[in-house]
């Protein structure tokens, strides 16, 4: 396979997921419910795979919520 800079930037992504959820003790499925995504998908984010932009941006959103479940400003503070 090629290695393009995206896919890199994927797989530390998909690193950096995996790494959270088991260290959180969360199951592949109880994560993907978590976040809006199929437990098909989570995997391939975590495998390194490129993801589609619908799950980008619910991936997205998800990062930017706080622990009660309010999105962030994703300009920030103001």
């Amino acid at each position: 396979m090629k290695h393009t800079p995206g896919r890199s930037r994927a797989s530390r992504l998909g690193r950096m997921l995996a790494l959270y959820r088991v260290s959180s003790g969360a199951g592949l499925r109880e994560m993907a419910a978590d976040i809006g995504v199929s437990a098909a998908t989570l995997s391939r984010i975590e495998r390194g795979y490129a993801m589609d932009a619908t799950s980008l941006l619910v991936l997205w959103q998800w990062l930017l919520q706080d622990e009660g479940g309010a999105t962030a400003d994703a300009a920030g503070p103001r």
